[in-house]
């Protein structure tokens, strides 16, 4: 015959169990608040949430004596503090005050919640709260009232580097059930490695701030780089917040931004008369676009067409066969038709033709042939082949920057060994496009 007190943990497990899907609503409601809330805040990383699970419930009802002081499963539940478990994770330690004083506008002066009263925290208490390891946490108690029952969650701010540390503690530590003393040696080791962590927080933010005024020195200049790192930070900015608020995941697009600033600079800024005048049009344009839906499961749907320049046709069969498969091209064009209000088909050449004025530099290009009789079919060859070997590529890669700059150079230099040719026959011209090609393909 078993001891009582594992009857009563099998029915409170039971209890949890049954109960699943009614604390399953209750996260959820609890952590899109949150994240909402937070969204906007600078010092706001992500949210980590939880039910309690089965063998931490068990472990915590033979620890904290529950089975003697409660009497049964529901008594167990309700007085678990910690049933619902959500971890708010900021950058550094000292952005967990900055957290805990935003959470607060959340909540009113009694600590309902303003968008949901069923949503209590206590702030009541002082915060943050010395851990039993004898560092300081905020941990927040707090509960959410479902049709007349109190479920009661618990919430704590941590920044990346305490959120570590505490994984670390507790996965090694007290999730080792080897016979270890934890002897002043250990003690130390622990304490040592928290300390030197906290070094590594302030070093963290040390680069961060650094990087943060660098930002905001080239703004204030309103130079070319200025302008086209506020486009490319604005741009990433807004895919990150509406990649995830579409897809729930966020890829990275950072050096897609940054073409795509480059793209609209070349276009909008370098023929502006006031380029102070045209950036403030952008902003207003993303602060319109970040209160705006943008689905990005949602089909491009144009019309293919076709110009008389070869290169550019090449391309645009390109993007006509990628645009709505390959991901990174279509949240690319999506990005790109959404920004710039313009036709998608000008748009579309617009892309296609900053492509061909990089690759190929015209003025330059332009001049290297004419002397011969057939400079024509040489320029038409070398452009096609060029436009073919980036479509045989297959990747966005191919209008990154240090990759537009390393083909620049392998065009270049093909290009200008063949101009010093004083005749240039058919294999000539063939073994300078199979250089090209392999050199481009190679590289991916």
């Amino acid at each position: 015959m078993k001891l009582s007190m594992f009857d009563l943990i099998d029915e409170t497990i039971q209890e949890l169990n049954h109960h699943k899907p009614t604390y399953s609503y209750v996260l959820k409601r609890i952590y899109d608040m949150l994240s909402n809330h937070f969204q906007q805040h600078e010092h706001y990383i992500t949210i980590h949430s939880r039910i309690k699970g089965e063998d931490s419930l068990k472990e915590k009802i033979i620890r904290n004596k529950f089975y003697i002081n409660y009497q049964s499963s529901r008594d167990i539940l309700d007085n678990l503090s910690d049933l619902i478990g959500v971890n708010i994770i900021c950058r550094f330690i000292s952005d967990e005050d900055t957290i805990y004083y935003q959470l607060q506008g959340l909540f009113d002066d009694n600590g309902y919640c303003k968008q949901d009263e069923n949503f209590y925290v206590n702030f009541k208490d002082l915060q943050p709260k010395l851990q039993r390891n004898g560092h300081l946490v905020y941990r927040i108690d707090g509960y959410y009232m479902f049709h007349g029952s109190k479920i009661n969650c618990e919430l704590q701010i941590k920044s990346l580097i305490r959120n570590f540390y505490n994984e670390i503690e507790h996965q090694i530590v007290y999730k080792n059930y080897n016979f270890v003393l934890y002897n002043s040696f250990i003690k130390n080791v622990l304490q040592s490695i928290h300390e030197n962590l906290t070094i590594i927080d302030n070093q963290l933010k040390m680069i961060f701030e650094q990087i943060q005024n660098e930002n905001k020195h080239n703004m204030l200049g309103l130079n070319n780089d200025g302008i086209k790192l506020f486009l490319a930070q604005s741009i990433n900015h807004l895919y990150t917040s509406k990649s995830i608020a579409s897809l729930g995941v966020s890829v990275d697009f950072k050096k897609s931004s940054g073409f795509l600033s480059q793209f609209i600079y070349i276009h909008d800024f370098l023929s502006a008369n006031e380029p102070q005048v045209k950036l403030v049009e952008y902003l207003e344009r993303f602060n319109l676009l970040s209160i705006e839906e943008l689905d990005f499961k949602e089909t491009i749907i144009y019309q293919p067409f076709k110009t008389n320049n070869v290169f550019i046709n090449i391309l645009l069969e390109y993007f006509d066969s990628v645009i709505n498969y390959d991901f990174d091209w279509h949240i690319f064009f999506v990005m790109l038709f959404v920004i710039r209000e313009q036709e998608i088909e000008n748009n579309l050449i617009a892309f296609a033709q900053l492509l061909y004025d990089l690759l190929l530099q015209p003025k330059w290009f332009k001049t290297l042939f004419v002397h011969l009789p057939n400079c024509i079919r040489i320029e038409e060859s070398i452009i096609m082949n060029i436009a073919t070997s980036l479509v045989m590529c297959n990747r966005i890669d191919i209008i990154y920057e240090e990759n537009l700059l390393a083909m620049m150079d392998i065009i270049k230099s093909n290009v200008e060994d063949l101009h010093l040719k004083k005749k240039i026959d058919d294999e000539d011209l063939e073994q300078c496009n199979m250089r090209i090609r392999n050199s481009i393909i190679k590289m991916f």
